[in-house]
This record gives C-alpha cells, sequence and structure tokens, in this order.
C-alpha cells in the first residue's frame, strides 16, 4: 500500500458526496481501498466487516490463507494465536513468513507480511496456548476460527463460543483431504432472490404466429430483486461428529457423503488417540493405526468399509499447499458472510477431495 493518502477517482468520490448518510462510519481512504468489494457486497456489509473482531488459532499453512484472507477483506481487528515455532518443513509451505524465521513463533513470523496488506487493520499476536484460555478471552471477538487442532479442543471452544452467541469455525487438511465446519448459532441473513414478473395485459396476439406470440411473450417480462430475511440454526460441533450422524441413511444417501468425510472422523479419533496428527516419520506405524481406527468408526457408524480404502492413509499425510489455498477461500469466504449478513452460509460442513478435484457442502449431525 502506498505511503502517501489515497486518492478516490472522481466517479468515486461522487459516490461519496451523493450518499453521505449511506458512507458515514468508513473513511474516504477506506472506501478507496474497499472499493472493489463495497460494489460486490455493498456499503452496509462493509460498514459491518469494519466493526468485526475476528479471532484466527493455529499459523500453519491453512491459517496463513485464512489470515490473509481476512486481514485483506477489511475486518476492525484480529488477532492471531499460536504457540508453536516455525519449523524449516513450516517455512516451505508457508508463504507470509520470510526467509530468516527459522525458529521463530509462527504468529510472529506472519505479522509483519500481514500488517503491509493491510496496516488500517488493528493486528494483534497472541503467543499463548489456546487450551490455556478461558471463557472471558473469546467474549471480546464476533468470530472465532480454530485451524488444525485436536477435536475435543475444538469442541470445547465451540461450546464456549455456542453459549455466548459467538460464531464458530474450524477446519483442518490432512494431505490431499480438508474440511471446514461452521456453527453460527441462530443466523440471521439476507439473501437475493429474482422473481420474474409477467405483465398482466397483453397486447393483441391474434393472428400472430406461434413464434411470433412467444417472442411477445418474452418481451413483456421483467425480473426484479427482492432481498429476503432468513433465519437458520446451527449444530454443535459435538452433534455435528456424532457418529450416529449416518444411521439410518441408505447406501445410496452414504455414497453421496464426501470421501473425506470419513478422512476427518479417522484423523481426529487418531488425534485423539496419539496426542498429535499422523507423522511422516511415523508413516509405517501410523498406517497401521489409521486403519484401525477406520475400521472400528466404520462398525460403529454401520457403514461398510468400501466407503475409505485402504489406499486413503497414503494420501493424508502433511499439509499440500494447493489444498489449503481452496479450504482457506472458502473459510475466509464463510468468515465474510458470517459478519457481513449476506448470503447462505454453509451449514455446516465443507469438504474436500483433492484426488477427485471436488468440493462438497453437506449438512450432517444428530438433532
Amino acid at each position: 500500500m502506498h505511503e502517501e493518502k489515497v486518492r478516490l477517482e472522481k466517479n468515486d468520490r461522487s459516490i461519496l458526496d451523493e450518499n453521505t448518510s449511506l458512507t458515514k462510519g468508513l473513511t474516504e481512504e477506506e472506501f478507496a481501498v474497499y472499493d472493489r468489494q463495497i460494489r460486490l457486497w455493498g456499503v452496509e456489509s462493509q460498514k459491518r466487516l469494519r466493526k468485526s473482531r475476528v479471532l484466527i488459532c493455529g499459523i500453519n499453512c491453512l491459517g496463513n490463507e485464512v489470515s490473509k484472507n481476512v486481514i485483506l477483506a477489511g475486518v476492525d481487528h484480529m488477532t492471531i494465536l499460536d504457540a508453536t515455532v516455525l519449523s524449516k518443513d513450516d517455512a516451505e509451505i508457508q508463504f507470509l513468513p520470510s526467509s530468516n524465521s527459522f525458529g521463530k513463533n509462527k504468529a510472529d513470523a506472519v505479522y509483519k507480511r500481514l500488517h503491509e496488506m493491510n496496516p488500517m487493520v488493528d493486528l494483534v499476536v497472541d503467543k499463548d496456548d489456546v487450551s490455556n484460555k478461558p471463557e472471558t478471552f473469546y467474549e471480546k471477538f464476533d468470530i472465532v476460527c480454530l485451524l488444525g487442532y485436536p477435536r475435543e479442543l475444538q469442541i470445547k471452544v465451540n461450546e464456549i463460543c455456542h453459549r455466548n452467541n459467538i460464531k464458530f469455525l474450524s477446519a483442518s487438511n490432512f494431505g490431499y483431504y480438508g474440511y471446514m465446519f461452521s456453527d453460527l448459532g441462530k443466523h440471521c441473513y439476507v439473501e437475493e432472490k429474482v422473481k420474474i414478473d409477467t405483465v398482466a395485459k397483453r397486447k393483441s396476439k391474434l393472428g400472430e404466429p406461434p413464434a411470433k406470440q412467444q417472442k411477445l411473450d418474452s418481451s413483456e417480462s421483467q425480473n426484479t430483486h427482492d432481498m429476503i430475511e432468513q433465519v437458520i440454526n446451527f449444530k454443535t460441533l459435538r452433534n455435528a461428529l456424532s457418529t450416529k450422524a449416518v444411521h439410518g441413511m441408505s447406501p445410496r444417501q452414504i455414497k453421496s457423503i464426501s470421501k473425506a468425510y470419513f478422512v476427518m472422523q479417522v484423523m481426529l479419533e487418531f488425534s485423539e488417540r496419539s496426542n498429535r496428527f499422523p507423522m511422516v516419520e511415523h508413516k509405517s506405524q501410523d498406517c497401521i493405526d489409521l486403519l484401525q481406527i477406520r475400521d472400528s468408526l466404520l462398525e460403529e457408524m454401520e457403514v461398510d468399509t468400501d466407503m475409505l480404502q485402504d489406499e486413503f492413509v497414503s494420501h493424508c499425510f502433511g499439509e499440500i499447499s494447493a489444498v489449503s489455498c481452496i479450504v482457506g477461500g472458502i473459510l475466509g469466504q464463510e468468515i465474510i458472510k458470517a459478519v457481513s449478513g449476506n448470503d447462505a452460509p454453509h451449514n455446516n460442513f465443507f469438504f474436500y477431495d483433492g484426488l477427485e478435484s471436488s468440493g462438497l457442502v453437506d449438512h450432517l449431525g444428530v438433532d
């Protein structure tokens, strides 16, 4: 961003002059910087973004993508939290840390680049362990996002947020697979609906051939766009991860679920048992353990093991930048939708399968 004050173009300045009540709350500089997205989702949505406070926990490869997307959107405040240090392997797949950041705290390592991307955002580094944070810590945020954390910690933070009407999102990627979960509580949003209006009184078409009559009908129709208010209730992560969620589903319904859902369940169970995610240096034993967990979980779900065949274990180690980019892009978009109240959010999972190059939104869980 240029050091000198950003100047508005003439047409943008006229928008400010003619709509002072609408743009109140945004400075001239903000209006210039966020011009494109204001044109996309409107001034009111941008003003809501400029009032929002976001917590990003977990500055891994996925965390780089999400924090970049959120800070560029123009929130008021963003805290980046991570208690771990940047390793050489981390630096090879992360684009925010500088080349001399080895051994630094991960949040510290990305601060400079993020701040340069958008100095107007109040950016804070927190190097504490998120598992030690008290409930009161989360109350100052509108959105809490956990990336790459074990299942029980995600559930714990989600339930804190659910009790306090704080919007919660979490995500992880495992090799070629990734997922995003959202619990926005009782969420209100507006959705644009296209309404086709047809003129009641027609011109006389007597004697006209059928093709001409159809053309006249078409020319007398016009589309209008109505903004419809909607309310949606989300499930907690505990309910969403219940293995009973697929009980009673037909084989056809189960086949429609993304393979990444079953990979997620296996990986989260592995992390609870081993206090870590699978690692390449332990690949031989980890593959054996993953298959055992797969068998027991699918049996509990009453799902045939063919839904997740043995070869999945060779594709779920580490982070892949391309997968992080896709999942992080979707998650960043969902944070913006959650804060702005524009458009229907994904309720409640997004799954990505890099081997199939497919993404799927699904609603899973028990009531």
